[in-house]
């Protein structure tokens, strides 16, 4: 998130709005004012609602009433309360003039005010956005928060209304809109991302980092993905990496089609020489091989060319693990590959390893619908497989 200066005029609201008050109470100014200040204007406009009426002169009362009213309107769904509220708020900042108010915020809540109380929502968020662009974030909060009302579907109103909160450090409500943004779009990692970024700010990288790790998960393959992720490590002794599995080439044929009719798998001197010490790795080429000459046909009919996929590295992974489950082998501490393998297997994260960390372009294409499925899954092999402490370098 870029940097901008903040300006002191900036109050962050809640998204709910309750009483907060009893009318049997004396409404305290000293009370009122920590709210606003703290950006809870979900309590604070009954106590001003009420200050204001006591004390009908006072230009802080009638500004402060005028911005929680803007807030709340810009919230409310379409409908006569929202009417309503509109129509009040825009007296009550006309009365904060007339005491003689010329603030910023009052400005910001006359503009508002005087602009079409339903705005296409294209313009709205041009109008937030260069708000936001001048660090007028009062102004773009607002915005935010209308456009995230009137447009169940907007991501950005949402994630950009968190942003603001973000920067006037209101992290708590920073979060509960990133995770508005999240619900309209689980798949996008933006959100996710800043919402890690709020927590950390916030001092809690552990949960800033599942926070990155959900941003992986939504967009794996995009390298911003994994900025947020990578940033945190840096900053708590943690480094990223991949389990190493070296495997043999693909299967080679001159032919695109589902089914291939040429196929020839890998082999090499090393398993001329030990046959049964490379079994594993021959029968991944074997079942690499199977799956070039009908198998991708046969689990992908509509598909009118090969690709290498999700079912068969699997599938190939799992003939290596049938290998070395055979009685009285054993995997040779030395052979990291094999090793690494056995333990996923273990683990049942073979499909979430070659996923995140072995994908190409074709097994790439297998991702969502995986995704949909089995997020914890992909979660626990990035926390366990890919976060790692940082080691410390040996002279």
């Amino acid at each position: 998130m870029q940097t901008i200066v903040r300006l002191l005029i900036v109050v962050a609201c809640s998204a709910l709005w309750s009483t907060g008050w009893s009318a049997d109470e004396t409404p305290s100014p000293k009370k009122a004012a920590e709210l606003f200040d703290a950006g809870n204007c979900e309590d604070a406009l009954p106590l001003y609602d009420s200050l204001a009426a006591a004390d009908p002169r006072n230009i802080v009362y009638a500004e402060r009433l005028a911005f929680c009213l803007m807030v709340k309107f810009a919230i409310l769904p379409e409908g006569p309360e929202r009417t309503a509220c509109f129509e009040r708020t825009k007296r009550e900042a006309e009365r904060a003039k007339s005491l003689g108010d010329d603030s910023n915020i009052l400005h910001t809540i006359l503009e508002r005010v005087n602009q079409p109380i339903g705005e296409p929502l294209e313009a709205a968020l041009q109008a937030a956005e260069t708000a936001f662009s001048k660090g007028d974030y009062a102004a773009a909060l607002v915005g935010y928060l209308e456009i995230a009302a009137r447009d169940p579907a907007s991501y950005l109103a949402r994630l950009y209304a968190g942003d603001v909160y973000f920067r006037t450090n209101k992290l708590a409500a920073a979060g509960e809109w990133f995770q508005k943004a999240i619900e309209v779009e689980p798949n996008t990692e933006t959100a996710y991302r800043y919402w890690g970024d709020a927590l950390l700010e916030g001092g809690q990288p552990e949960a800033a980092m599942h926070k990155f790790i959900d941003a992986v998960i939504a967009e794996p393959y995009q390298r911003r993905s994994w900025m947020g992720l990578q940033q945190w490590a840096g900053k708590t002794g943690h480094e990223l990496g991949h389990p190493r599995i070296e495997t043999p080439p693909p299967p080679k044929s001159k032919s695109d089609a589902p089914a291939a009719q040429d196929v020839t798998i890998h082999t090499d001197e090393a398993m001329l020489e030990d046959p049964a010490g490379s079994k594993p790795w021959f029968m991944y080429s074997v079942v690499r091989g199977a799956w070039r000459s009908k198998g991708f046909a046969e689990k992908f009919p509509d598909e009118k060319q090969y690709r290498h996929s999700l079912a068969e590295e699997v599938d190939a992974f799992r003939a290596v693990l049938a290998v070395l489950a055979e009685p009285d082998r054993k995997v040779d501490p030395k052979d990291e590959s094999l090793r690494n393998v056995a333990a996923l297997g273990k683990d049942q994260m073979l499909e979430a390893y070659v996923l995140i960390s072995a994908a190409d372009a074709g097994i790439a294409q297998d991702y969502a619908g995986y995704r949909d499925a089995h997020r914890d899954v992909l979660h626990a092999y990035i926390e366990k497989y890919v976060v790692r402490e940082k080691k410390e370098k040996e002279d």
